[in-house]
């Protein structure tokens, strides 16, 4: 494998379950691609709150830029957001892991979203933008 492919990369975005689609979807799809991205050295935290997801993704540099042109092309996201992407010197999660975030409890993604101020104002930088979404990891139901 070339350096171009197995150099390690991040991705974080935020996108929208398209309005076709069902979330009652969301757990079969999770189960194959927990199995895909163990097979392909892919690793990351998914919070999903029944209608916004919030992905963080790192793994090999050409997997993962074609996992994220797949997901770009997926009718079930819509109004996807790159947050950050870049190199990686380190694996930040040893795991695929699935958060889950009750949308009737405290509006936990809503909360997640502005404070990392994802508007036209601005926000943290991508960087910044990971930290605080990982670092806010314990407040979602995660699982792996």
């Amino acid at each position: 494998m070339s350096q171009q492919h197995s150099a390690l990369f991040q991705y974080f975005y935020v996108s929208q379950l398209a309005s076709d689609a069902s979330a009652s979807t969301v757990p079969a799809i999770l189960a194959q691609v927990r199995q895909g991205n163990a097979r392909n050295g892919i690793t990351g935290v998914l919070v999903f709150d029944g209608q916004s997801f919030m992905q963080y993704l790192e793994g090999p540099s050409g997997v993962l830029q074609g996992l994220m042109g797949q997901i770009a092309i997926d009718p079930r996201h819509a109004r996807l957001q790159m947050l950050h992407e870049g190199a990686l010197q380190e694996r930040r999660c040893s795991r695929y892991e699935l958060g889950y975030a009750d949308p009737t409890a405290d509006g936990a993604l809503d909360q997640v979203l502005e404070q990392l101020s994802v508007s036209s104002q601005g926000g943290p930088p991508g960087e910044a933008a990971v930290q605080l979404f990982l670092s806010l990891r314990p407040r979602f139901d995660i699982e792996g």
